[in-house]
C-alpha cells in the first residue's frame, strides 16, 4: 500500500468514527430521553390502573419501552466508544463484558501483553469489534467463561475473544437474530484498516473471534 493510500484509509476511518459518535450523541440526547420519559409516564399510569385489559396493555407498553431503551443504549455504546487514549482498551472491554453478560457467575479472564501505543483508529475498532463479539456471547452463547486477550504478533495488534458456550457456525447465522448484521459490521471495520477477522467454532463448543490489525501511523509520544 502506498504511503498516501495508508494515510487516506486511516483518515477515512477516523471520519467515519467521528460521524458515528455524532449520531450516537444525537440518539442519547433525543430518542433515548424521549423514550425514557414515556416509560416513566407509563409506569405512573400502571401504578394507578386496576386489574383488567387496560392494565395488561400498560404492562405490555412498559415492557416494550424498556426493551427499546436497552436497545437504544446499546446502540449508543457501540456508536460512542469510551476514551481509549490512556491505553485502557482491555479494561473497557472487561467493563463492557461485565455489563453485557449481566451474570456474576460468568468468569472473565483478561490478558494484555501489548506494549506499543495503539492509535485511536486501531483502538476504537478493536473495542467496537470486541464489544460486538461479547454482545453475541451474551445473546446466544450461554457461556460460563469468557476470555479476552491482547497481544502483538509480528508487529500487529491482535484481539482474541473466546467463550465456552454452545458455539455457532459464522457462515450460517441463526434465523431471526441480528448476528449476521453484527458480523458484517465487524468485518467492514476491520477491512477498512487492512486487518483480518477470523471466527472459529470449536468442535467441543464455544467460539473464538480473532481480529488482527496492522499498526497504523506513528506512535504518539
Amino acid at each position: 500500500m502506498a504511503p498516501g493510500d495508508h494515510i487516506d484509509t486511516t483518515d477515512r476511518v477516523r471520519i467515519a468514527l467521528a460521524e458515528q459518535a455524532r449520531i450516537g450523541r444525537s440518539l442519547h440526547d433525543g430518542p433515548v430521553q424521549d423514550v425514557t420519559a414515556a416509560l416513566i409516564r407509563a409506569d405512573i399510569e400502571l401504578d394507578r390502573s386496576r386489574s383488567g385489559a387496560s392494565r395488561q396493555n400498560l404492562e405490555q407498553i412498559v415492557a416494550l419501552l424498556g426493551s427499546a431503551i436497552r436497545d437504544l443504549r446499546s446502540a449508543v455504546d457501540v456508536l460512542v466508544p469510551p476514551d481509549l487514549g490512556d491505553g485502557s482498551l482491555i479494561a473497557n472491554l472487561a467493563l463492557s463484558a461485565r455489563r453485557l453478560l449481566a451474570d456474576p457467575e460468568v468468569s472473565i479472564d483478561l490478558t494484555d501483553s501489548t506494549e506499543t501505543f495503539q492509535p485511536a483508529a486501531v483502538a476504537e475498532t478493536l473495542y467496537l469489534v470486541g464489544r460486538e463479539a461479547i454482545a453475541n456471547i451474551a445473546r446466544h452463547a450461554n457461556a460460563s467463561r469468557v476470555t479476552i486477550s491482547l497481544d502483538e504478533p509480528s508487529g500487529r495488534t491482535r484481539l482474541l475473544i473466546g467463550d465456552d458456550g454452545i458455539g455457532f457456525d459464522p457462515t450460517d447465522p441463526p434465523e431471526g437474530t441480528r448476528r449476521h448484521f453484527g458480523l458484517g459490521l465487524m468485518r467492514e471495520r476491520v477491512d477498512q484498516l487492512g486487518g483480518e477477522l477470523v471466527i472459529r467454532r470449536a468442535d467441543g463448543g464455544g467460539t473464538t473471534v480473532e481480529v488482527v490489525l496492522p499498526h497504523q501511523g506513528d506512535p504518539e509520544p
